[in-house]
């Protein structure tokens, strides 16, 4: 049983085969991921192949490094899209998509959907899995990117033929989507079962647990491309149980980096933003309309209320940030963190009494960008992500010059992009030449939730407990060993895991056949177990070749040829009679010398020895009367009497004339002791409360 794994795009999307079943999965699709420069980016050649219009391949004056890079990617690219066309070509049932997985409502996992289903897929068997949040928000967000890449495009009107999908294929796409609750199991087909747990790092997100049947065996798969064990100011913490599957696939852009934890991350950015506050200076966040946006306000929200920082406006360029967002109420208050929660009461409260809260989410007046000598301090959320396009240009060109100002970066901060060169450049040279200004701001990065850490790996794979762990290659191959080292000497310590998980990178060159060992183990049934009707106790053999033999016990242990140990019980028990509670009478008679006290409490005395005799028990009448109810409820097991003694199977029973109940069994007899033990007491208290 082989099962083979295949990276798309530096871990933008994952192709999963069973060969058993003939099962095949795509776990994401989202955009191609640009990762850093590696050993195979400098070996490869700077040659173009025919697939699509790509990237250039650098000008002669541009340096060799920056060029051999830029081919690299473009090669990538094209090789991630043909894989994807790929699929449009399927012709047999065994060779087509069973379900496409989608996590979350990030690009990173769902921006290719349109162009798969809508260009590409011509077979309608192909499911395609999400939970309702990313159903919902998922459209906003990819449309919203798209217009930053096509402003000048109408939205009624077809994409430019740079684009690889039409605005209208987005709603297409995700009306095709099939949404499943989070812990409900949803069958696919006979061969594939799949169950969306909670993740944790941002609405809808989720991590999938999918098992492929086969008729010798099920593989557990365990996928995850984002998660959050400690939850965040919005969203509850992720809430997945030990699963123990064979595989975990996860991705590992970012494991080669320990974050810091959530607090301290936290205040370090109010820290930053406060010091710039002081000096008079401006802040700017670029963010998305939808998803971490809120997140960010919701800091914003907690600091400026406990530190009482309403004197410094917050503004919005975009009117449709709506904070809190009410729409989130609708995916259920479940996942919402108790801040989260706090916040919408703290807003309702304020709605109910109509009163406003002027320094929060107020539109963005442009004036001030052009009086920045008479203006005061603010916090400004900008439009988009990217600090090259729109609202976010427009106001980093007019604020950027100033050393006192500050920019927070959060999304779209990844190698490649604008955002990421402004970041990780000191000199800021390449950004300032891109965005065609002199920069002098102070530069802020606050991670987005995204970055799945070497801790987070292991806080996950401690969680579940698989047996092999599958990491995305995006990185240098230095750092995928470093990576390797340490995720397997961190997992040993767990005593849960020991030393028989793996940990291994997925290749950049080809698919990953990962053999695994078959959990199933067929058993027999021997023909002793036919021919009894009733109930009967057996025990499994193992036998040569991965067979198993289930017998009767006494021809298991005829078969073995061992000695049969019998395992004995013994339990006595009294019967104690409740001491009636009698009133003693009011003494009238004056009060008597010493010696007419003493005579009297003698007397007492003998009548509390008088009352505490007992009747003796009839063991005879007693034991029979125990039979006659035993064979009342136990039909048609066998029950008599030797001499003191009452048999029934392994169990021997006595009574003595002080009403003591003594009892004898096997461990094959448990419960029929338990039932015959509990007659006899219930005969004892009925025959002491005749005497009586």
């Amino acid at each position: 049983m082989v099962l083979t794994v295949e990276q798309l795009g530096n871990g933008s999307a994952f192709i999963v085969r069973e060969s058993a079943s003939n099962t095949s999965i795509l776990l994401g699709c989202g955009d191609f991921i640009p990762s850093q420069s590696s050993d195979s980016d400098k070996k490869e050649s700077a040659h173009d192949d025919d697939f699509g219009s790509g990237n250039a391949r650098g000008s002669a004056t541009g340096s060799t490094r920056n060029m051999d890079q830029e081919s690299s990617r473009g090669r990538k690219r094209r090789h991630y899209l043909k894989a994807l066309m790929d699929f449009g070509d399927q012709k047999t049932s065994n060779e087509q998509l069973d379900a496409i997985l989608i996590s979350d409502s990030r690009p990173a996992s769902c921006w290719m959907l349109p162009y798969l289903t809508e260009k590409i897929l011509s077979s309608t068997d192909t499911r395609i899995i999400m939970t309702h949040a990313t159903r919902m928000l998922a459209p906003k967000i990819i449309s919203d990117l798209w217009k930053e890449g096509h402003p000048t495009s109408s939205t009624n009107s077809s994409s430019p033929s740079s684009s690889l999908f039409d605005i209208q294929d987005i709603a297409k796409s995700f009306a095709k989507a099939t949404t499943v609750s989070l812990r409900a199991k949803t069958r696919i087909n006979d061969n594939l079962m799949i169950t969306a747990y909670h993740a944790g790092h941002i609405f809808g997100g989720c991590c999938f647990h999918v098992e492929m049947i086969s008729p010798t065996s099920t593989i557990l798969l365990f996928y995850v491309n984002g998660f959050n064990i400690n939850g965040t100011c919005v969203v509850v913490a992720s809430d997945i149980p030990r699963l123990y599957p064979d595989l975990l696939l996860t991705n590992s852009r970012y494991a080669v980096s320990v974050s810091e934890t959530k607090n301290g991350m936290e205040n370090d950015l109010v820290k930053a933003i406060l010091e710039s506050l002081q000096a008079k200076g401006k802040v700017i966040i670029p963010v998305h309309r939808i998803g971490f946006v809120q997140e960010l306000m919701t800091i914003f929200y907690r600091y400026w209320k406990n530190y009482q920082l309403e004197s410094i406006p917050i503004y919005v360029t975009d009117s449709s940030i709506q904070y809190p967002d009410r729409s989130t109420s609708l995916l259920g208050t479940s996942i919402l963190s108790k801040t989260y929660r706090d916040v919408l009461g703290d807003f309702d409260e304020h709605l109910e009494t109509e009163e406003q809260m002027p320094f929060f989410c107020q539109p963005f007046d442009w004036k001030l960008l052009h009086d920045q000598g008479k203006t005061s301090s603010f916090v400004v959320f900008t439009t988009p992500a990217n600090i090259a396009q729109g609202d976010t240009c427009r106001v980093l060109k007019a604020l950027a010059s100033d050393p006192r100002n500050l920019i927070v970066l959060s999304e779209d901060c990844f190698p490649g992009s604008v955002s990421y060169s402004l970041y990780a450049d000191p000199e800021r040279s390449e950004a300032s030449k891109k965005l065609g200004i002199e920069i002098e701001c102070g530069v802020h990065y606050f991670p987005c939730g995204n970055e799945i850490d070497a801790k987070s790996i292991v806080d996950m794979a401690r969680q579940i407990a698989p047996q092999h762990v599958l990491l995305s290659s995006s990185t240098v191959s230095e750092d995928e060993e470093l990576i390797t080292k340490y995720l397997a000497a961190q997992l040993r310590k767990d005593p849960y895991i020991g030393k028989h998980m793996r940990v291994e990178h997925i290749p950049l060159d080809g698919p990953m056949h990962i053999p695994l060992a078959s959990r199933a183990i067929p058993i027999r049934l021997h023909k002793t177990f036919l021919k009894n009707p009733n109930d009967v106790q057996g025990i499994i053999i193992a036998e040569t070749r991965r067979k198993m033999m289930l017998m009767t016990t006494g021809t298991g242990i005829r078969r073995l040829k061992k000695p049969r140990h019998s395992l004995q019980y013994s339990k006595s028990w009294k019967y104690v009679p409740e001491k009636a509670s009698r009133r003693r009478k009011n003494d009238t008679r004056p009060t008597s010398s010493g010696i007419s006290f003493l005579l009297s409490a003698s007397v007492g005395s003998d009548e509390e020895e008088d009352d505490q005799e007992q009747p003796q028990a009839n063991v005879m009448d007693i034991l029979e009367l125990i039979i006659k109810e035993s064979k009342h409820w136990l039909l048609d097991t066998p029950v008599h009497r030797q001499d003191l003694w009452i048999k029934a199977r392994s169990i021997e029973l006595s009574v003595t004339i002080d009403w003591q109940v003594c009892i004898n069994w096997s461990y094959r007899d448990e419960e029929l002791a338990g039932r015959i033990f509990s007659i006899a007491k219930q005969t004892i208290r009925y025959e002491y409360a005749k005497l009586l």
